[in-house]
């Protein structure tokens, strides 16, 4: 499970490699700071399944769960959430032994 995680943990920081490469290549064309957020790019991509997520979300989740939770998310940069989500992952899933932060005595 925690190879899985490491796997998944190193496409969403690639993820955000990339999209923050995409900025990058915007922001010296525009000669100012560009920092696309991730709804911006699921929108881009596959637009019905962002409308279709958020009204089943809150239709037969939880209202409130979109409005507070996920959509704060999804106007956030994507490299910014790419990369934090994907270090986190590799945090969490690292291997045993490997780094210990804290001392087992």
């Amino acid at each position: 499970m925690r190879m899985l995680g490491r796997v998944i943990g190193w496409l969403f920081l690639a993820a955000g490699l990339v999209a923050g490469g995409i900025d990058l290549w915007a922001s010296f064309s525009e000669d100012k700071l560009i920092l696309t957020p991730i709804g911006k790019h699921w929108f881009e991509i596959h637009a019905p399944s962002l409308n279709a997520a958020q009204a089943g979300i809150e239709r037969h989740v939880w209202e409130p769960l979109w409005l507070d939770v996920i959509q704060p998310i999804l106007e956030q940069p994507a490299v910014v959430v790419f990369c934090l989500v994907g270090l986190l992952l590799l945090i969490v899933c690292r291997r045993r032994g490997s780094g210990r932060w804290f001392s087992r005595k």
